[in-house]
């Protein structure tokens, strides 16, 4: 059996785990601190692109309404995620540990149980004179966002809300 007297290969694999562990430590830091404010930020703008096809689809169903266009498509596109970490961005593309996970959302014709009831005052035996009764469905949109608030967008009887609800039980 041969024995060593030296340790001249030691100092280059103690460098070399140093600078592994080193690497891991700025991976982990990196993926702690910056991917939730990258995918926040990008849950941010994908909403405000929501809230602006929603706000244009209202200005396009009202034209159609002001110029009596009956019969007339109307045709949206929507962006139901961010498309995150599943996507390849560029030429040499991403690593997907260091990109945000990807969002997504869903669209719906919501028919709930809602009923717009339009009277015109009473008649004289004291009832009221009920003009017509509407049933309100509504277009919306649910996001399943990973770093920013879920918000829902409805489009409802001609208006939308724009805003983050959280849905109403009615009752009656």
């Amino acid at each position: 059996m041969k024995i060593f007297q030296n340790d001249e290969g030691l100092s280059e694999v103690i460098g070399f785990i140093l600078l592994i562990g080193l690497l891991v430590v700025f991976l982990v830091m990196y993926q702690t601190y910056t991917v939730p404010v990258q995918g926040r930020d990008v849950e941010i703008s994908h909403m405000n692109d929501i809230k602006d096809t929603f706000a244009a689809y209202k200005i396009s169903q009202d034209s159609l309404w002001v110029n009596s266009r009956k019969g007339t498509t109307l045709s949206t596109t929507l962006d139901l995620g961010t498309g995150g970490g599943a996507t390849v961005r560029g030429g040499s593309g991403d690593l997907v540990l260091l990109t945000p996970l990807s969002s997504g959302g869903s669209v719906g014709i919501n028919q709930r149980n809602e009923t717009v009831t339009v009277t015109a005052g009473s008649n004289p035996g004291g009832g009221v004179v009920t003009l017509a009764d509407y049933e309100t469905g509504s277009l919306e949109f649910q996001s399943d966002n990973n770093y920013w608030i879920d918000q829902n967008y409805y489009y409802q009887l001609g208006g939308g809300s724009f805003l983050n609800r959280t849905p109403v039980q009615l009752s009656g």
